[in-house]
């Protein structure tokens, strides 16, 4: 499940697919002209490699500065700095083409109007020393814009109970589980962000329901681009947004080949969505064949015999989602 999709039809597509499959559908929909403007980390090699590549093609790559990973321990020695932080946690340093072991904060537009916009509203917040300078929400709102998010999803987060535009903690809310909370009726497999940077996705952002009515149009129109050039893609992402998930955070989640049942998920083969670090907590999803999912607890069948239990901690974790 989840293997990566080369495609064989276009050069740029190819490479940006051998080299950082995980945004592949949102390059196809810049190229397309579905979407104004995606931003990726890039090795700098592959960022000249790739800018190279796009040069014939109208497609255009900046950049913001370069970033280099750092202990996450040293991010969260203090409590009002856990609070204030995002899912990006890194270093960023001097701009250096010799810096092979860092990351390009990327940009990719046809536009360079758009890419300009995102050097302007996409930083984090900043720890110089103890001292700590926090990124005013309305930039997020704004970079939302321009990377083409339906302003209904937009202005849902941005006036989400109040909050967001109080004490600037969007993190806090932006959550798939705000997204679930406010669905009344099916979820659309459309509107399906949790394989988001695992290749099989149609949108790059929380929509502001499952059953979003602009996000459905942005999606539809993005799956019928991609069929037009790439049937065999298009095909694949379809069907593996519509199996069913459990999703116990943004960050970790499984994608089942089965069939949902109430409470319950029968399974021949599932796929962890998250980093693989993670995945030993839950390894013994990967070795049964139904999950059954309680208020406070899930327990993994194989056959009829029971394998382990898992605590859930939280109104939503371990949520079963089903798309159709």
């Amino acid at each position: 499940m989840f293997d990566i999709h080369i495609p064989e039809k276009d050069d740029l597509l190819k490479l940006y697919a051998q080299i950082e499959p995980g945004q592949l559908s949102m390059l196809y929909a810049v190229c397309l002209g579905l979407k104004p403007l995606m931003d990726t980390f890039l090795r700098y090699e592959h960022f000249l490699a790739l800018k190279e590549k796009a040069k014939t093609k109208g497609i255009l790559f900046g950049h913001n500065g370069i970033m280099m990973s750092h202990p996450q321990e040293r991010f969260l020695r203090r409590k009002e700095r856990r609070r204030n932080l995002g899912t990006t946690k890194m270093i960023a340093i001097p701009f250096d083409e010799e810096r092979k072991d860092a990351l390009v904060h990327a940009f990719i537009s046809r536009s360079p109007d758009k890419i300009e916009e995102a050097r302007k509203l996409t930083w984090y917040n900043l720890f110089v020393g103890e001292h700590q300078l926090v990124q005013p929400a309305i930039d997020n709102f704004r970079y939302g814009a321009t990377l083409g998010f339906p302003d209904c999803c937009v202005r849902f987060y941005a006036g989400h109970n109040g909050r967001f535009l109080d004490d600037n903690h969007t993190w806090e809310w932006n959550t798939p589980f705000e997204v679930y909370r406010n669905t009344r009726g099916e979820f659309s497999f459309l509107c399906n962000h949790i394989p988001m940077d695992h290749c099989y996705f149609l949108i790059h952002h929380y929509p502001c329901s499952y059953n979003c009515p602009e996000t459905i149009k942005l999606a539809g129109d993005i799956l019928e681009g991609i069929r037009s050039i790439d049937r065999e893609y298009g095909d694949k992402i379809e069907r593996y947004l519509k199996l069913p998930y459990l999703l116990f955070n943004e960050k970790k989640a499984f994608v089942f080949e089965g069939e949902i049942k109430g409470n319950r998920i029968t399974y021949s083969d599932c796929h962890f969505l998250g980093d693989k670090r993670d995945l030993a907590t839950y390894m013994d999803i990967t070795k049964g064949d139904c999950v059954e999912v309680h208020e406070d607890y899930i327990v993994v069948f194989r056959g009829s015999n029971e394998i382990t239990r898992y605590p859930l901690e939280g109104d939503f974790e371990g949520k079963i989602y089903k798309f159709g």
